[in-house]
C-alpha cells in the first residue's frame, strides 16, 4: 500500500468520540486521502485494490457519524468487520497497525458468513459473499452498523456503501436511504466523491 493511501494527522475543535481524527485532518489529509485512493488503478494488482478498499473503510469513519446504539459502552472501541474478503482484512489490520492512537481505538474482525456481526460498527461485506442472500447482510440490516458491500447489486441488498470498478479504479457508491435507515449521517465530502448517490438528499 502506498504512502499517500495510508496518511493521517491530528487536531483542533472537539469532536464526537467515535471520530478517528479532528476535523482538520478530515477536511485536508483524510480528503487527500480518498482522492489518492480513487486514482489507483487496479492494472496494478489485486493487492492494490484490497489496500484502497482497507484505507476507505477506515476514513470513512472520519465522514460518518455513528449513533451511540451502535456501541455497547460510551467508550467502546469501533470495530470494523470483514467477511468474504481476506486479502481486505489482511490490508485492514495493517493499516490500523501503522494508524497510531487515535479518539477511540479501532479494531479488525474476521467475521465468517454465518456469523451474528455483535459488536461491530462497520461491516464490509467482500465479494465472496452474496448479500442478497446471505445471514450476516441480513442481520446488519437490523443493527446500527455502517453495511459496506462489493457487488454489483449492493445498494440493492441494503448497503449504506457499496465499492464499484469504473475504468478500472476502485470507486464507490452511497445509498442515504439506507443510512437513515441504520440512524448513520454520512458527510457531504463522501458523497461529494461518490461515483453515484442514491435516496432523500
Amino acid at each position: 500500500m502506498t504512502s499517500s493511501a495510508r496518511a493521517a494527522g491530528a487536531a483542533a475543535p472537539r469532536l464526537p468520540a467515535h471520530r478517528l481524527w479532528s476535523w482538520p485532518v478530515r477536511a485536508c489529509a483524510g480528503l487527500a486521502l480518498l482522492l489518492a485512493a480513487a486514482a489507483v488503478a487496479l492494472a496494478q494488482d489485486s493487492a492494490s485494490a484490497a489496500a484502497v478498499k482497507a484505507a476507505y473503510l477506515v476514513k470513512f469513519l472520519n465522514y460518518v457519524d455513528l449513533p451511540a446504539a451502535a456501541f455497547a459502552q460510551p467508550d467502546s472501541p469501533i470495530v470494523i468487520g470483514v467477511a468474504g474478503a481476506d486479502d481486505v482484512y489482511a490490508e485492514l489490520v495493517q493499516v490500523l497497525r501503522e494508524r497510531g492512537a487515535g479518539a477511540r481505538p479501532v479494531h479488525a474482525r474476521r467475521l465468517a458468513e454465518h456469523e451474528a456481526p455483535a459488536g461491530v460498527q462497520v461491516l464490509f461485506i467482500g465479494a465472496q459473499i452474496d448479500p442478497q442472500r446471505s445471514a450476516l447482510a441480513h442481520a446488519a440490516r437490523e443493527r446500527p452498523v455502517l453495511l459496506v458491500t462489493d457487488t454489483s447489486d449492493g445498494l440493492k441488498a441494503g448497503a449504506c456503501i457499496n465499492f464499484a470498478i469504473v475504468h478500472n479504479r476502485v470507486r464507490f457508491e452511497v445509498s442515504l436511504d439506507a443510512a437513515e435507515r441504520h440512524s448513520i449521517r454520512i458527510s457531504s465530502r463522501v458523497l461529494a466523491l461518490a461515483e453515484r448517490v442514491v435516496g432523500v438528499h
